[in-house]
C-alpha cells in the first residue's frame, strides 16, 4: 500500500470514529449514581453505564409511575434523542456534587447534566455563569414547584410551632453549600442562621442533634432521605422563585436544539411535560397549606 493510500485510510478511520462518537451523548451524574432511581428504573448497562435509545421505556406506563423527578428527566432526554434520529445511545459519566458536574460540563467532559437545575443555580457560581451553557426552555415551571419543610422526627412539633407562631427568626436552616436555590429561599425567610454543609448524608445527624432545625426539598412526599429519614412538616410550603431547566454543553448547539424541540412538541401536545411529571409522582395538586412567599 502506498504512503498516500495509507494516509487516506487513516483519515477514513478517524472520520469513522468521529461519526460513531457523535451517535453517543454523554450525560453526567454524581458518583452515587448506581444507588439512584435513574439507575434502578432505566435499562442502563451495569458495567458500561450505557443506555441504548432503542430501549427507552415508555414515558407513560405502569413501570414509570412514581419514578421521581430525575428518573423522569432522564427518560425525557432519552426520548428526545431517540425521536431526533441523530443519536443511538447515552453514555453516563460520573462526577462530584452539582458544582463539580457543571465544571466538568464546562470543560467538555460531558454533553448534558443528568438532571434539571434552577436557573439561578448557574448565575451565582464562582467558576461559571449561565452564559457558559445552553439553558433549555423551562421544563418544570416555577409555579409548579413548591419547597416543603423537612426535619427529623424529634423536631417536627417544635418546627411546626415556630412556623405557626411566626417565629422563623428562631430557626436554623441547613442546606448543601451547592444548593443555591435552597439557600436563596432560606435567606428570604430571615432565619436565625443557615448552616451550609458539603455532604448531604450528614444532614440527618445534624438535625437529629438539633444543631439545625429544618431543611427544604422540592417535594410533596411525607419523607425524604438525607442520611436518614426526614419528615415533612405538614401545612406549610414555599413557592419556588425559578423554574427548572436542562443544562447543555455550549459546544453542542444541535443537542440543545433537539432538547428544545422535544420540550416544545410535548408542551403543544396537551402539555405532556406536566403530565409526565405528574405521572412520575413529583407534581400534585396542593391543599390549602400555608404559603411563605
Amino acid at each position: 500500500m502506498t504512503q498516500f493510500a495509507l494516509r487516506i485510510s487513516f483519515i477514513l478511520i478517524v472520520l469513522t470514529v468521529e461519526v460513531q462518537a457523535s451517535d453517543t451523548i454523554t450525560l453526567i451524574h454524581h458518583a452515587q449514581f448506581k444507588s439512584t432511581k435513574v439507575f434502578r428504573y432505566l435499562p442502563i448497562d451495569r458495567d458500561s453505564l450505557q443506555l441504548e435509545l432503542s430501549r427507552c421505556p415508555e414515558i407513560f406506563s405502569h413501570q414509570t409511575r412514581n419514578i421521581g423527578r430525575q428518573a423522569m428527566e432522564n427518560l425525557l432526554i432519552c426520548h428526545a434523542l431517540k425521536e431526533s434520529g441523530k443519536y443511538k445511545k447515552i453514555q453516563y459519566v460520573l462526577s462530584g456534587n452539582t458544582d463539580r458536574q457543571k465544571l466538568d460540563l464546562l470543560n467538555n467532559k460531558a454533553d448534558i447534566l443528568g438532571q434539571t437545575t434552577f436557573n439561578n443555580a448557574l448565575n451565582k457560581g464562582l467558576f461559571f455563569s449561565d452564559d457558559d451553557f445552553i439553558v433549555s426552555q423551562v421544563v418544570i415551571k416555577k409555579e409548579q414547584i413548591y419547597w416543603s419543610i423537612y426535619t427529623t422526627d424529634n423536631q417536627v412539633d417544635s418546627v411546626r410551632e415556630a412556623l405557626t407562631s411566626d417565629k422563623l427568626q428562631e430557626l436554623i436552616g441547613i442546606s448543601m453549600l451547592s444548593w443555591r436555590s435552597n439557600i436563596s429561599v432560606m435567606q428570604k425567610l430571615k432565619l436565625k442562621s443557615i448552616k451550609k454543609i458539603t455532604a448531604p448524608d450528614n444532614m440527618f445527624t445534624i438535625l437529629k442533634r438539633k444543631r439545625a432545625n429544618f431543611t427544604l426539598a422540592g417535594n410533596h412526599k411525607n419523607t425524604v432521605y438525607r442520611g436518614g429519614k426526614l419528615h415533612r412538616v405538614e401545612g406549610f410550603r414555599i413557592q419556588a422563585e425559578y423554574g427548572r431547566h436542562f443544562v447543555i454543553n455550549k459546544n453542542r448547539p444541535l443537542l440543545g436544539q433537539v432538547i428544545n424541540d422535544f420540550i416544545a412538541k410535548m408542551r403543544k401536545n396537551n402539555d405532556q411535560i406536566t403530565r409526565a411529571f405528574e405521572h412520575s409522582g413529583i407534581l400534585s395538586r396542593h391543599s390549602n397549606e400555608e404559603k411563605f412567599n
